[in-house]
């Protein structure tokens, strides 16, 4: 069938078989067929072969189909032998189980070997031989288990007889005969490698048996333990048998080890024995014990051995006991001997020797009765002594209830009436007497027990007094009603005196016998000695008495208008401290006492700061010695405050200090009503009492009313002044010696001040009167009276007609009550105004023009008043025009052409003149047509459309369109703009000029504005293409019209412009002198005048607005909605950026800083937890706040974001901890119901530093000065959103430019980045329109000292101001308060103060009038040298010199300096200026060292001299910016990947994708995760100087920073991975005594974020300065804060020293730092000591190479395990070593011992420097 298949289905393989194929198959099988039948007839007898060869005939048959002779078939042959093969098999399987059924297992296997059947085992024999031994083994198991721990000798042996039945069956197992199963439990059970399952489960049972011994012993059953014993001597043999090596492999064995713990349990157990106490035999009796050996001789000798011990025992107790009739030892020793054993001989004799102890003890207890009861300690111990051990133990029993008797007597007395118990003589006799007998008899321990609990009673009862008296003083103290219902001490009195008589005991009897008893002393455990509880509550009490007499001290105080003259609260801390004043002063007595019996701790009184005056002179802590020092000091505090009336009229030049002023005498009025009260306590003698019964309001009202007498005196002296008009023409007038004219304004001085005073009260004080005097005070009418002179004399000017003198003196009148009365200045003007108005539309002098009316007011019989009228309107405009044309007409296009510079670039003065020559000619002729009517400008505008229409232009995105078409219609474009800009400019007084030649008039660019705005728009160059370039032109010279123009061009050329500026006011101002422009030409929404700030603020926003979209999303009101909310504005335009003062950029404000705005998130659930914090105040944890109900709505509110909550809520109590409360008011300002901080010449409101201001504004609402309304707007949480790089910010846009004043200042660094970062390729210098500057450097100096320096400061005002002007700058307002107040300036109430606080009004004033007049001084703050024009109206001034400008300070960079000149020798005019310096300054900031310096003074004033300070002084400021700037490009680098991050976010917000901006807010959270506790983290503390020398540290540290983050950063990924959450840095920056608590010690939180860090330094001024510095308050603050690992000081001066804190905190004032943080004064040493004791390395770096300072720093170093190393921050290595020693640090103390090691040293191969820290 094969075959066929195969031919049908595979032909091919078929025929590869052959066609033969089936024949030679067949032949095959025939073949087999035969083999197999002859093999089964010669193997019949063997039925394992026959068995095989018949399977594999059975296999064959299926080939029988295939064979056709049916004789050859398998089948038959497989039938024929298989039944002859069953018959042969069934007999031998009938032999086999017969040997089965006996167990005859060897036989068994014998005959399956011999009938060859192991290999087919038959079924039946498989299943009965499985069977039997399955059985068996059963059996066998069975026994062991069952096997008693006795170990029976025939048990064993039957276990042995089956195991070895068992082990012959191991052969035919093993052969495979059994089961499978059954051989597997064979091995199991008899088998394997350790014997099987039975042999392990019988020796557990031996050692088991062997542990039964062991307990047996242990409890010594010592018959059943033998009896074991010996059961295992007999069975060992059987054992070996069947354990074998098992057995031996137990070392020792089991038999040994028995016999060996019986041996050794019996011996312990009679030592045991022999060792117990006699008393024990009671119950444990020696008959019962001798009766357990019992039938064992072997332990007889042991016996005997233990007779002979209890023997000797109990003959030694009686002759030790005390056998007295019925003693307990009687009784015991009696049942003892009973329970000896009978058959001992001893037995007899011990009973009769305590028969014969009993009756010896009789007689000695009467003696020894009476000594007790007459407390005979002598005769006690004597009978002690002498009586024998039995006999002492009962006598001092005895002795025991006498002492208790004492003990029971003190303790009840001391509970019924403690308040009457006397420590008299019987007191003192009775401890004495337990004292000495405590002393006498240390033998008697039970008695001495005794001794210790009585004195413990004794002690509990006087404690309990103590603690009851204190507790209820405590009570009493505090108000608090007295728990426990203990009525044994009523009140404050009857503890005082029970405490007393207390402390006098103890100080009496301390250290004494009794003292010793009652008082014991433990060293070590001082805190619970006696004494303490009382001392502890008298500190509460003397405590609570000096905070209600600080308390008092504070309401004296009167520098906190808000908080002065509080009557009511003054009344309360007097009545309370006259109550508690005899305890106070009585508990400062108890104090010293006890402090002398238990010790000083470190326990510090509160201290009561607040010194009188007098004190604080001395030097004296004001500390009073009873109630009449008290009371006295209130007394002539109210005499001072309230006997005098208030001078109102009181000249005090500052604004803000005026307003202080009558804040104060508000204060006063509203609390006099309350004055009268104090009687009750101050008593009603002498002045004080006049002064409490007295009318302060009716002295108020009395000052009022000089005031306003005097004010109507003046204003009816102005008002019936009569001025005669023809003194003006009198050739001989002079305004200078008009003495009529000065005395009018010295009267409108006086009347401004008068008015003031007034207006104030009315503000500040009528709301405290209970009349209303100042109701019938107009003020009104008193204006309108004085408007109405004014008025009178434009009447005059009106009459007067032709007569220009005269018009010229009215005129000249009138603007000076303009210029003089502030509160009407604007209505004065008005009336001036309009009588030029008039003037120039009258027929009579209209033909004359306003021209020749100025000409008159500026001839010099009329200056400077005639000059001031000229300036101040805009009547004479276009006078003023034309002299500004004619005073620059010289300065034409030759003029520039010849002296404008390109940097590295050739000017091509060819095309620039070719294209100024066009402009020209457009712009004359077009102004031409504008003056005679011929041109609208409606029509100028269209003009200026077709042209730009015509141009086409159309900007490829991200590209400036910048043809050759677009520039050659350049001129003509500019030329057209600027006559709009012309036009403006003159319509207003161009109708009222001579009809003559009106372009003399107009409003004209200057060539070299123009030619600025050519340079701009790349007209130098005839090339297609625009490129980015910087223009220089100069300060006050026309930078804002070439902006605005060139803006102006860019706008039309479709372009949206940014104009950016560093100042808002500026940008403001610029910005709206130009809106008109902007307007006519239709682009006003294309261009925008913004702060840098401002600036980065739109670029932020300008697709989505972050804040308010990250707000609706957080609070779910929207939000993250993707494209939707995304802002649209039409087709993209290029954007253009164009600087204003380029060099600002450059400042550390900006470039290398980051703009980081935040999401305000609003709620009231906020505001209730904000509230709730501030209320609950520090400390306070973030556990604590989870608890709180007000933080689980936040977190409802914000659901999902609670990980935002919390930073919040953390960064809050952060700012908590650091917010000074004490801070000083010129801090912040608080103005409008706003708070806002000094920038620049302004106070910006828009300012926030985050949780600090919400502080200030929760403060300030406390204080009353916030009203609730701003309260509220400003309760919020903040989320940073990102940090914005500000250098990234040009490159945002597609052209940038620039003008600014100081180009030529900016260093090689600055020129590198502007032209290569930012391709700025070109560079330009345009001449000034005045030409050659005119000011003149007069001196530069360095004052050795300040004393030195005032006297320098002072002559060179005087030297200068002389018939000119002098203008001091100064480096802060505090430098400039201390400078007016030395007694060497006397011009102190004439001078004028230019500070950022004063009011506005009173800036313009002395900016534009006082600041510039003759003789005037002025003193100003540094931010006012840049951009205020100070106006000269005087030309004595100019005729002398000019204004002459000092600077007091070393500017931070020369463009700064520029700026500062800047202020005089404007437009062409004259001036100077002069620089007085402190040496410490120039040595301390730039590191020149003292000889250097001394050589150059000592040139004296030479040019020579003055020339090589201020090359030097530059050399080094220069060095320090350049240094600084390359710091700023390394903070660039690091803020790109932040800048980036924040771009990302930016991209999700407007996604609306939530989870990424989660993880980037979270990351945000992480990087500035901060607070105590920080487990794990590296924490490094830097201090820094900041007194006025350290400005350049601070920049570096604050430049530095996140470099080093950045370095630490890198080294920890790179070894350790997350390198997130590794380390933290605080900042905290010291200074001295004399800058106040708020300024004292300022620090940053802990922070992991740079960027936070970089901040708090950004905002921190150095200021100040005296001397050695507070160096013990920066090390007080290092001790304050927790888990600080490594501090670093960097300092250019040593710490104060002991008497230098006295001097100088005396010098401020002690009550200057009462209530605050610094109230308790410290010492270096002290604070080192601790600092030491916590072991945390100190390292310096000195700034100074002075080898005193070294070595004061190595001391301190050395002290602490730190280094002290030289630094030089204006060297580039000197920084670099900086950042290297901070981030090794940081390294260090992250690696830890393990492995900070390595990480500095990845530190120092990658990046070099430095070092190994301890």
């Amino acid at each position: 069938r094969a075959g066929s298949t195969i031919k049908k289905d595979s032909p091919s393989l078929y025929r590869l078989a052959g066609s033969d194929f089936m024949a030679r198959a067949l032949q095959k099988l025939s073949d087999v067929y035969g083999n197999l039948e002859r093999g089964l007839t010669l193997n019949k007898s063997d039925a394992n072969k026959s068995d095989e060869l018949l399977q594999v005939v059975r296999r064959l048959c299926v080939l029988d189909d295939a064979i056709e002779d049916e004789a050859k078939k398998f089948t038959a042959l497989f039938q024929q032998y298989e039944e002859s093969l069953k018959q042969r098999v069934s007999e031998v399987v009938q032999d086999i189980l017969q040997k089965i059924e006996e167990s005859n297992f060897v036989a068994v296997d014998e005959l399956l070997e011999k009938e060859n059947l192991k290999a087919n085992v038959p079924w039946q024999v498989k299943a009965e031989l499985s069977n039997k031994i399955e059985l068996s083994m059963e059996a066998v198991a069975k026994k062991v288990r069952e096997l008693s721990k006795e170990l029976s000798v025939s048990d064993l042996e039957a276990i042995a007889k089956e195991l070895k039945a068992l082990s012959k069956a191991a052969s035919v197992i093993q052969s495979g005969v059994a089961r499978p199963d059954v051989q597997k439990e064979y091995e199991r059970l008899i088998g394997g490698g350790n014997g099987g399952l039975v042999k392990t489960q019988l020796l557990e049972k031996v050692l088991a048996s062997q542990q039964d011994v062991d307990q047996l012993l242990k409890t010594e059953q010592f018959p059943k333990a033998v009896a074991t014993i010996t059961n295992i001597e007999q069975s060992w043999p059987v054992l070996e048998s069947l354990l074998g090596e098992q057995l031996s492999a137990q070392q020792p064995s089991v038999k040994d080890h028995v016999k060996e713990k019986l041996q050794q349990a019996v011996g312990e157990s009679m030592e045991k024995f022999k060792a117990l106490a006699v008393e024990q035999y009671q119950f444990q009796p020696p008959s019962d014990f001798f009766n357990l050996f019992a039938g064992m001789p072997q332990f007889e000798p042991l016996l005997d051995d233990l007779w002979r011990s209890v023997e000797q025992n109990i003959a030694q107790k009686i002759q030790n006991s005390f056998l007295g009739e019925g003693s307990k030892e009687l009784e015991m020793l009696t049942q003892v001997i009973e329970a000896l054993p009978d058959d001992k001989p001893g037995k007899a004799v011990l009973r009769r020797n305590v028969q014969e102890g009993t009756s010896s003890a009789q007689g000695e207890m009467s003696s020894f009765n009476s000594a007790v009861e007459s407390r005979d300690a002598e005769a006690i111990i004597m009978l002690s002594k002498k009586s024998p051990p039995s006999t002492q133990k009962q006598l001092w029993e005895a002795l025991e209830d006498k002492l208790d008797a004492i003990r029971k007597e003190f303790c009840q007395q001391l509970e019924k009436s403690p308040t009457t118990y006397m420590f008299d003589r019987d007191f003192t006799v009775a401890w004495t007497f337990v004292a000495e007998i405590e002393k006498e008899l240390p033998e008697a321990e039970a008695l001495q027990y005794k001794i210790k609990k009585i004195y413990g009673a004794a002690q509990a009862s006087l404690r309990s007094a103590e603690f009851d008296a204190a507790s209820t003083m405590s009570c009493l103290v505090d108000g608090r009603v007295v728990s426990g219902g203990d009525d044994r001490f009523k009140d404050l009195d009857s503890c005082s005196e029970f405490l007393q008589r207390l402390v006098t005991l103890k100080c009496d009897h301390d250290g004494k016998t009794v003292g010793n008893a009652i008082f014991p002393n433990d060293p070590n455990n001082q805190a619970d000695r006696f004494g303490n509880r009382c001392r502890s509550t008298l500190r509460d009490l003397v405590d609570d008495f000096k905070k209600t007499l600080k308390e008092l001290n504070q309401l004296l105080k009167t520098d906190a208008p808000e908080k002065a003259f509080e009557i009511s609260k003054i009344l309360a801390c007097l009545k309370l401290i006259k109550a508690r004043a005899m305890v106070y002063f009585d508990a400062k007595e108890m104090l010293g006492k006890l402090d002398g019996v238990l010790g000083v701790d470190s326990w510090k009184s509160v201290s009561i700061a607040s010194t009188p005056a007098k004190a604080a002179a001395r030097g004296a802590e004001y500390e009073p010695a009873s109630w009449g020092q008290i009371a006295e000091r209130v007394r002539k505090w109210v005499v001072e405050h309230f006997k005098p009336q208030p001078d109102m009229m009181v000249k005090i030049k500052i604004s803000s200090d005026r307003v202080q002023f009558f804040q104060l005498i508000g204060r006063k009025a509203a609390a006099a009503e309350s004055l009268v009260k104090l009687e009750e306590v101050l008593g009603s003698d002498g002045d004080v009492g006049a002064v409490l019964k007295g009318d302060y309001q009716a002295k108020v009202t009395g000052a009022l009313s000089t005031v306003w007498a005097e004010l109507n005196k003046h204003v009816d002296a102005l008002k019936n002044e009569q001025i005669d008009p023809a003194k003006f023409s009198d050739d001989a007038y002079s305004n200078k010696q008009d003495n009529d004219f000065q005395q009018t304004k010295a009267r409108f001085d006086e009347v401004n001040r008068l008015y003031g005073a007034v207006s104030l009260y009315k503000e500040h004080i009528a709301g405290s009167m209970q009349g209303n005097d100042a109701e019938a005070m107009d003020l009104d009418t008193l204006s309108d009276v004085l408007l109405q002179r004014v008025v009178n004399m434009a009447d005059k000017v009106e009459k007067l007609g032709t007569d220009l003198d005269g018009v010229s003196g009215m005129l000249m009148c009138m603007h000076s009550q303009a210029e003089e009365l502030l509160f009407q200045a604007a209505d004065c003007k008005k009336v001036v105004a309009s009588a030029l108005e008039k003037f120039q539309s009258a027929e009579a002098t209209k033909a004359m023009g306003i021209s020749k009316l100025a000409v008159k007011l500026r001839h010099a019989r009329m200056r400077p008043a005639g000059e001031a009228v000229v300036r101040g309107y805009d009547a004479f405009q276009g006078y003023l025009t034309q002299v500004f044309n004619q005073k620059t007409q010289s300065q034409d296009i030759n003029y520039v052409l010849q002296n404008i510079k390109l940097d590295a670039n050739q000017f091509n003065s060819s095309t620039a003149g070719s294209n100024y020559a066009e402009f020209d000619k457009e712009y004359k002729q077009r102004v031409d047509e504008l003056l005679t009517g011929g041109l609208t400008e409606t029509q100028l505008v269209s003009m200026i459309k077709n042209i730009v229409a015509g141009l086409h232009i159309s900007h490829a995105p991200g590209c400036v369109m910048w043809t050759v078409d677009m520039k050659r219609a350049m001129p003509k474009l500019v030329a057209l703009v600027f006559a709009v800009w012309t036009l403006h400019h003159s319509k207003r007084f161009l109708k009222a000029m001579d009809s003559t030649d009106k372009k003399a008039f107009l409003f004209m660019p200057h060539p070299v504005q123009v030619v600025a705005i050519f340079a701009l728009l790349g007209m130098d160059s005839t090339r297609e293409g625009l490129e980015r370039s910087l223009v220089q032109v100069r300060t006050g010279e026309g930078k804002s019209a070439v902006l605005g123009v060139t803006a102006s061009v860019f706008a039309l050329f479709q372009c949206r412009v940014y104009c950016a500026c560093y100042s808002e006011y500026l940008s403001q101002r610029d910005g709206a002198s130009m809106e008109f422009l902007f307007k006519a030409l239709g682009i006003l929404e294309d261009v925008k005048y913004m702060t840098l700030s401002q600036v980065c603020e739109y670029e932020v926003n300008k697709q989505v607005n972050i804040r308010e979209e990250l707000e609706a999303l957080i609070t779910g009101s929207g939000g993250g909605g993707g494209a939707a909310n995304v802002k649209s504005s039409g087709p993209r335009k290029p954007r253009v950026l164009l600087v204003d003062e380029v060099d600002v950029f450059f400042s550390k404000d900006f470039y290398g800083s980051a703009y980081v705005p935040a999401c305000a998130l609003r709620h009231s659930s906020i505001s209730d937890l904000i509230r709730e914090i501030y209320k609950t105040g520090i400390p306070l944890t973030m556990a604590t706040v989870k608890t709180w109900t007000t933080y689980s709505n936040v977190t409802s509110v914000l659901k999902g974001w609670d990980f935002l909550v919390d930073a919040a809520v953390e960064e809050l109590l952060q700012c908590m901890e650091t917010f000074a409360e004490d801070v000083v008011e010129n801090e912040y300002i608080v103005k409008d119901d706003k708070i806002g901080y000094k920038e620049q010449d302004s106070i910006a409101f828009n300012i926030s530093y985050g949780y600090t201001t919400l502080l200030a504004y929760l403060k300030e609402n406390q204080k009353g000065n916030i009203s609730e309304h701003s309260l509220a707007r400003n309760l919020k949480f903040n989320v940073r959103c990102g940090s914005f790089s500000y250098a990234k910010l040009p490159r945002d846009f597609d052209l940038v430019m620039g003008v600014t004043g100081t180009l030529e200042t900016m260093s090689e660094e600055e020129r590198r980045i502007v032209k290569e970062e930012y391709d700025i390729k070109k560079l330009v210098y345009m001449p000034s329109v005045y030409g050659h500057n005119q000011v003149q450097t007069r001196r530069i100096t360095a004052a050795r000292n300040k004393d030195e320096f005032v006297k320098t400061l002072v002559e060179e005002i005087e030297t200068h101001r002389k018939n000119r002007a002098a203008i001091v700058f100064f480096d802060s307002s505090m430098e400039l308060r201390d400078f007016s107040k030395q007694p060497q300036f006397e011009h102190g109430n004439d001078a004028s103060y230019l500070l950022e606080e004063i009011y506005p009004e009173e800036k313009d004033q002395i900016v534009k009038i006082r600041a510039a007049q003759i003789d005037a001084i002025t003193l100003a703050t540094k931010p006012f040298g840049r951009g205020t024009d100070f106006q000269c109206m005087d030309d004595t001034v100019q005729q002398h010199g000019g204004i002459h400008i000092i600077q007091t300070f070393v500017a931070e960079t020369l463009s700064e300096e520029i700026q500062i000149k800047g202020r005089t020798a404007r437009q062409g005019e004259k001036g100077s200026w002069s620089m007085v310096l402190m040496q410490s300054e120039v040595t301390e900031r730039y590191g020149i060292p003292g000889p250097e310096l001394d050589g150059i003074l000592s040139g004296g004033e030479s040019d020579e001299s003055r020339k090589a300070l201020w090359g030097l002084l530059n050399k080094k400021r220069l060095e320090v910016c350049e240094t600084e700037l390359q710091e700023m490009v390394k903070e660039v680098v690091l803020n790109a990947k932040v800048h980036e991050a924040a771009l990302k976010f930016t991209e999700s917000l407007m996604k609306g994708d939530v989870d990424p901006i989660k993880k980037h807010l979270e990351a945000q959270i992480r990087s500035a995760a901060a607070g105590p506790g920080m487990q794990g983290k590296a924490r490094i503390m830097v201090l820094l100087d900041a007194t006025g020398s350290m400005g350049r540290m601070m920049d570096a540290a604050k430049d530095t920073v996140g470099l080093m983050f950045d370095r630490a950063g890198e080294i920890i990924k790179e070894h350790l991975g997350d390198a997130t959450e590794q380390f933290e840095m605080q900042f905290a920056v010291y200074r001295n005594y004399s800058s106040g608590p708020g300024k004292l010690l300022e620090a940053s939180a802990w922070k992991s974020d740079p960027a936070a860090l970089r901040q708090f330094l950004g905002s921190t001024k150095c200021s100040g300065g005296q001397g050695n510095e507070a160096v013990e308050i920066a090390f007080w603050h290092a001790n304050q804060e927790q888990d600080v690992k490594q501090i670093v000081i960097i300092a250019d001066a040593m710490g104060n020293t002991p008497a230098e804190v006295e001097q100088k905190r005396r010098g401020i004032g002690e009550r200057q730092f009462a209530g605050t943080r610094f109230e308790v004064k410290t010492t270096v040493d002290k604070e080192l000591a601790l600092l030491k004791e916590k072991k945390i390395p100190v390292d310096a770096f000195h700034l100074v190479a002075n080898s005193n300072l070294k070595r004061y720093y190595d001391q301190i170093t050395e002290a602490t395990g730190g280094t002290n190393q030289y630094l030089n921050v204006q060297k580039p290595e000197g920084r670099e070593l900086f950042i290297g020693h901070i981030t090794t640090a940081i390294l260090q103390h992250v690696g830890g011992e393990g492995k900070g090691a390595d990480l500095v040293g990845a530190y120092m191969r990658k990046f070099g420097g430095g070092k190994m820290h301890s």
